[in-house]
């Protein structure tokens, strides 16, 4: 959970990123960029701050396949006590989860 200091932090750099972009809108280019090369040493380390906690919270891992992934975060799920005879579709279950995941070169992430 963000602590207040950070939200406001947050809140700071998109104001920024507004006024320059407001600034751009208006043809002012040059005066933005003069901005952005000054604030960029202040700005830049909480931008990589928020992209990380995405990759974070969203990544789930690397598999080889949508079914291995599947498999892998609902078999923690599945009680020790079911039955032998009880076949799970493991490439159905995939195609019904990847609704909620997506997958980008074998790494899956929270939709």
């Amino acid at each position: 959970m963000k602590t207040p200091s950070q939200k406001h932090d947050y809140l700071r750099i998109l104001f920024l990123v507004l006024f320059l972009l407001g600034l751009t809108l208006f043809g002012l280019v040059e005066d933005s960029l003069k901005i952005l090369y000054i604030a960029s040493p202040f700005i830049l380390p909480y931008i990589f701050v928020v992209i990380y906690e995405g990759v974070v919270d969203y990544y789930m891992g690397e598999y080889s396949d949508n079914e291995a992934f599947a498999q892998y975060l609902l078999e923690m799920d599945i009680p020790e006590s079911l039955p032998n005879y009880i076949y799970i579709d493991w490439e159905t279950t995939a195609r019904n989860l990847m609704f909620d995941y997506f997958e980008s070169n074998g790494h899956y992430f929270k939709s």
